[in-house]
């Protein structure tokens, strides 16, 4: 992805640049977009944790292979924070 696609899914990048954060990161439309969705599931109460589990699993595969250099999978911890 180009810079400047990148770029465009941060609404907040229209005001402001945006220099650094420790822990409360702008947020991009194609995350907000799945955080709205899973709010309407979770109210709705429909939530499946499976599919949870399955999207969780996918994004360590994807992270792993970002990484690079042979890091297999079972490397890469699913944390809630790292305060």
């Amino acid at each position: 992805m180009e810079l400047t696609h990148f770029r465009e899914s941060f609404p907040i990048l229209d005001r402001v640049t945006w220099l650094a954060t420790p822990s409360v990161a702008p947020a991009a439309r194609p995350v907000s977009a799945v955080l709205q969705r899973a709010l309407e599931v979770w109210i709705e109460g429909e939530v499946r944790w499976s599919e949870y589990d399955t999207l969780a699993q996918r994004t360590r595969r994807q992270f792993a292979r970002l990484l690079g250099a042979g890091i297999d999978q079972s490397s890469v911890a699913l944390l809630q924070s790292v305060a």
